[in-house]
């Protein structure tokens, strides 16, 4: 029986969720606030443009839907090619 936890697909999403997480950060010590909106378009995108809200926490659900759709696109991946496994 084949399980949805995948390690590669783990580790990938982990260093994605670090990166998109000081991207935000340093966007929103650095940045105006148009800016800031334009961070989130581009960091968030498409879930951004789909929950169109700028509080804390749909910034924290559009950095979890882009992080699971990081673990299933890796996932996919890593199922689709055995051999590229880290």
């Amino acid at each position: 029986m084949r399980t949805f936890f995948n390690r590669t697909a783990l580790k990938v999403t982990i260093g994605y969720i670090a990166l998109i997480v000081i991207l935000l950060v340093v966007s929103r010590r650095v940045s105006d606030g148009e800016g800031q909106i334009y961070d989130l378009v581009v960091i968030g995108f498409p879930w951004f443009l789909f929950i169109q809200n700028d509080s804390l926490w749909a910034i924290v659900l559009v950095v979890m839907l882009n992080a699971l759709t990081v673990y299933a696109i890796i996932r996919l991946f890593a199922e689709l090619f055995p051999s590229l496994r880290l």
